[in-house]
């Protein structure tokens, strides 16, 4: 395939491929039930005897830096990857309604794929953050043909992150519009932090994917329009009781800022509860951080090996790794939490930082507040940097 798939698995450090010789068919028509056609690219290994298959289904797109990521350099390493673009995506039908029609648009994949004289009879699963979600959608319904998963950077309760404490993401969700729309043009984010800076700074909300985009997005508004207390609006898609009855082989990658941490943690202890061994990684990332996205590609890669292919030689001994804060050291332990931790409790003092101590009584802390010129966000959860390098 292209030089960018050499140079990311170089500089991802990425086991050695196995081809170089794929064949990619494009735009492939894959019917749901109320009739949407979606679209999907197949990379198939050529040379490559019964190749294993992996499904991603995506709504950042497949033919640019996503389906380098999850298509090219996989299928170099003896896969064939279906990925699919989500519904009312990158050329896919219908209309892009978030969380709720993946479950059902999942299924339906695998059903069709089923019935490709292609389908080896079982498959693994891959992808980040909204395509990472994805993978929890289908995945309680997928039966034993779902061997392996790696939702990487995500939560089976996607919509929380929108709503962290009660608050609205503004900023993180017209972001996440923005990528949507535009997920296939390869400098669609070098702007963007102008545009909604300058945005941001206008009203009424509901607008303001009109002003980003030049049009209305359902994917904006019912985020908008149901961002009240209790959510019942996104019951059906949390898929947090159902991660109990997941089956496959469930490998966790994330990080200590990563905007979705609360909720993959939950995903993790419930799996555990229920007798599976899943592996868990967390590094020094936020979210959408390349090296987050390299450990995560590493990860995928021994993970599939080992349940698809027979090869456990890249796993680790113990199943969960983390890398430790002040020390800036990699650590590994049989499980999450470590045996050895305990929690511990500090409060916010008078005057500012942080200590064992109970706060002394004192008077309450005032600030001034304009709507019209908000707080900028100096720090958070998302960017492409990591706030300190691990040695790795």
């Amino acid at each position: 395939m292209g030089i960018l798939s050499r140079i990311i698995s170089k500089l991802f450090k990425l086991p050695p491929a196995l081809t170089h010789d794929i064949l990619k068919i494009e735009d492939i028509e894959i019917p749901m039930r109320d009739g949407v056609v979606l679209l999907a690219d197949r990379f198939i290994p050529r040379r490559i005897q019964d190749p294993p298959l992996l499904l991603c289904r995506s709504s950042y797109g497949r033919k640019s830096f996503w389906g380098i990521l999850f298509g090219e350099i996989f299928a170099e390493r003896g896969y064939q990857v279906l990925i699919q673009s989500c519904r009312g995506t990158m050329g896919s039908g219908g209309v892009l309604n978030p969380n709720a029609q993946e479950h059902a648009d999942g299924l339906d994949t695998i059903e069709w794929m089923q019935k490709q004289d292609w389908y080896p009879g079982r498959f693994g699963t891959v992808g980040a953050s909204y395509f990472g979600y994805t993978q929890w959608a289908l995945a309680d319904k997928a039966g034993t043909d779902l061997v392996s998963m790696v939702p990487l950077i995500t939560t089976s309760t996607f919509s929380n992150n929108w709503y962290m404490g009660n608050s609205f993401s503004l900023e993180g969700h017209l972001t996440w519009c923005n990528l949507m729309k535009n997920a296939e043009k390869r400098l669609s984010m070098s702007i963007l932090p102008f545009k909604i800076n300058r945005i941001m700074k206008s009203l009424p909300l509901i607008d303001f994917d009109v002003k980003l985009t030049g049009k209305e997005l359902g994917a904006w508004r019912n985020v908008v329009l149901n961002s009240e207390p209790p959510y019942t609006y996104w019951e059906s898609t949390d898929r947090r009781d159902k991660v109990s009855n997941v089956k496959a082989k469930v490998n966790f990658v994330s990080g200590w800022w990563d905007i979705f941490l609360p909720w993959m943690f939950e995903d993790y202890l419930k799996l555990k509860k229920n007798g599976q061994k899943p592996y868990l990684t967390i590094g020094p990332w936020q979210h959408g951080n390349l090296t987050e996205f390299a450990e995560g590609s590493r990860e995928a890669v021994a993970w599939h090996n080992a349940f698809l292919q027979n090869n456990d030689k890249g796993l680790r001994k113990n199943p969960v790794r983390l890398f430790i804060m002040g020390s800036n050291e990699w650590k590994e332990y049989p499980e999450w939490p470590p045996q050895e931790s305990s929690p511990e409790h500090w409060y916010i003092q008078p005057g500012g930082g942080l200590s064992k101590n109970t706060p002394a009584i004192s008077d309450p802390d005032a600030y001034v507040y304009d709507p019209k010129n908000p707080t900028p966000k100096i720090k958070g959860g998302f960017g492409m940097r990591a706030e300190r390098r691990s040695k790795d």
